[in-house]
């Protein structure tokens, strides 16, 4: 196992518990490369693999994703060594039957990025202070922080 120092900080895992997908795995792999290539986010695809009897851990492997192998059996064991095994610094987790559609991370992506600047800017505001900001994107035209304490 590399030492942790070692290895490169990401800005996003694509967590994907995987248990026999092998018909569906590699199209979500796929899918959420072309979302980080395509939004320029420096990410890996995690494939969390559970045990697979399909081939699923080779697929993933041929796709471009990074494999561990989960002996605990279970969805949860699977989410927990894929998160603890993330290298991103932020963690999307979607199963990989191809239910959810990985290309489409942009809405997911903007909000974590939008609330770690409500968060930031939050925290340098006193009790009577308010910040506005004007958004062009993400169907918000107008958003209005004032600080609590």
């Amino acid at each position: 196992m590399p030492n942790p120092a070692d290895v490169p900080r990401l800005e996003l895992t694509v967590l994907m518990p995987c248990l026999d997908e092998a018909q569906t795995l590699a199209v979500c792999i796929q899918k959420a490369q072309q979302f980080m290539s395509a939004s320029g986010v420096v990410g890996e695809v995690l494939v969390a693999d559970n045990g697979s009897s399909d081939g699923s851990p080779e697929i993933a492997l041929d796709a471009g994703a990074r494999v561990i192998h989960v002996p605990q059996r279970g969805y949860g064991a699977a989410l927990i060594a894929g998160i603890a095994q993330s290298r991103g610094r932020y963690v999307v987790m979607g199963d990989a039957d191809d239910s959810y559609d990985f290309s489409a991370l942009s809405a997911f992506f903007f909000l974590i990025y939008f609330v770690c600047f409500i968060i930031t800017f939050s925290k340098m505001l006193s009790a009577s202070s308010s910040l506005s900001i004007s958004m062009l994107r993400g169907g918000m035209s107008r958003i209005t922080v004032s600080a609590v304490e």
